[in-house]
């Protein structure tokens, strides 16, 4: 996670952008400090709506030019900015003090005219409320859109949910089965700006999408956000960045999708086995192969397999996987040897390592995820699951604790660093007790074999 003085850096601009603003909980707000932010950094800023907006918002920014012709509107844009930063623009006035939006196509003509150097939309209306469902002529975001930005507010988290929070209240609980009246949960918000990312990946697959939980005002609330951002990034077809914020504090603080390099462990001699036992079959797939496949088809974002002994055949039985295969030629030395080259194989920007252990076929994909997110939801260093109330494996590390397991010496692995640091670890219940199965002897390999329940290593068994 890092913080950002500003919206504009927390959000990720760049020199040029489209900018369209969906959602609830403190859109305008949010665009109201993205122009003078960018305006502040020597850019140039058209802001506007394609829905309705009060004329005092756009005008407290700058001069607001409304025009009911798309070239006289582009000819006026054109001279405003000689000598400004900001310019707002509409197409007509409202009953009240509403001005009325620009359709999207005269934004992406805007846009195409390089008036200015951003322009900033804001595409939806949500009647003031936290949280919303889209109508189906929602949100109406300009074509050329190069970043939406996606918002939800958190002082919703406890409130009911209908109208008087929530707009579109009845739509949402239908789409997501929840019953009017119920609580707004971490799980709620989650699942309504999943369904709104449907629609916009659908309609709009190429601009970036950043999803900001404003109103982050306490550090309840900013845990509950760590937990949103969590379950959205959990996800395929998720949100690019998350931003917790706070609008009225100024205060932004990104959260992306640790970086987790998977180890797999494969270099040992198994000399109580006598034999070289990560090769030996399981319904139709050698033991490691089941782990390196668990690794491979988890949220970890690398797979290092370290080999020694026989490194050769078991390298030729992992052919055609995306892992990167590195040997262990100290491998007789303990299995310290093998975490030290485990780690010296991943990537430098890691946040976290899980090691997994060759000989155990029955971990999940599943189960790794599971140590993935509460690694982000925890803030702990380790994290490991508990079954039958013991410490099991796999075992995940926060990177800061490289540098130990580093120093560590012989045939303990860890073991030294997760005693010093057993009150930093987070374990994760796990009901199927057969994922801390490690083959060790022909016993364990026919009481394996001899196995009545599902396949290993599904996702399932997590």
């Amino acid at each position: 996670m890092s913080g950002h003085g500003s919206a504009a850096a927390a959000l990720g601009l760049g020199p040029r952008e489209l900018v369209a603003i969906v959602g609830s909980g403190g859109k305008t707000s949010l665009l109201r400090l993205i122009a003078r932010e960018l305006a502040g950094g020597g850019s140039t800023v058209t802001v506007t709506t394609t829905t309705a907006m009060y004329l005092s918002q756009l005008a407290d920014l700058g001069p607001v030019l409304i025009h009911e012709d798309l070239g006289r509107l582009l000819d006026c844009l054109r001279d405003s900015f000689v000598g400004r930063k900001v310019v707002g623009a509409a197409r007509g006035r409202s009953s009240g003090e509403k001005v009325v939006g620009l359709p999207g196509a005269w934004v992406d003509s805007i846009w195409a005219a390089e008036l200015s150097s951003h322009v900033v939309v804001e595409a939806d209306g949500s009647q003031h409320k936290s949280l919303k469902a889209f109508a189906p002529h929602e949100p109406v975001v300009p074509t050329e859109t190069t970043t939406i930005v996606q918002v939800a507010g958190l002082d919703i988290l406890g409130k009911p949910l209908g109208p008087e929070f929530v707009h579109r209240a009845e739509v949402l609980s239908r789409s997501l089965g929840v019953s009017m009246g119920s609580p707004v949960t971490a799980t709620v918000v989650t699942d309504c700006l999943l369904e709104q990312l449907r629609v916009l990946r659908a309609g709009w697959p190429s601009a970036r999408v950043v999803t900001v939980l404003n109103k982050a005002d306490d550090p309840l609330s900013e845990a509950a956000g760590s937990e949103v951002a969590a379950g959205l990034s959990a996800v395929t077809g998720g949100p690019d960045e998350v931003v917790i914020s706070s609008c009225t504090e100024g205060r932004f603080r990104r959260v992306r999708a640790p970086f987790v390099s998977a180890i797999v462990l494969a270099a040992g001699r198994a000399e109580r086995m006598g034999e070289q036992k990560l090769l030996l079959p399981l319904k139709g797939r050698s033991l490691v192969r089941w782990v390196v496949d668990a690794a491979v088809g988890s949220r970890a974002d690398e797979t290092i397999v370290v080999v020694g002994h026989e490194a050769r055949e078991v390298a030729s039985e992992l052919e055609g996987l995306p892992v990167s295969i590195v040997v262990n030629r100290e491998y007789s030395e303990g299995m310290s040897t093998s975490l030290k080259t485990g780690v010296g194989a991943t990537n430098s920007g890691r946040d976290a390592v899980v090691f997994l252990l060759g000989d155990q076929p029955l971990v999940s994909s599943a189960v790794v995820d599971r140590l993935i997110d509460a690694f982000v939801r925890s803030g702990r260093s380790i994290v490991r699951p508990l079954v039958d109330g013991r410490p099991a494996h796999p075992v995940l590390m926060s990177a800061t604790l490289i540098p130990e397991i580093m120093s560590e010496e012989g045939d303990r692995g860890a073991r030294e660093v997760l005693e010093r640091r057993r009150h930093d670890v987070f374990y994760v219940a796990v009901d199927d007790p057969r994922i801390d199965l490690d083959v060790d002897s022909r016993e364990d390999y026919e009481s394996l074999l001899g196995s009545r329940r599902s396949g290993p290593g599904s996702r399932e068994n997590g």
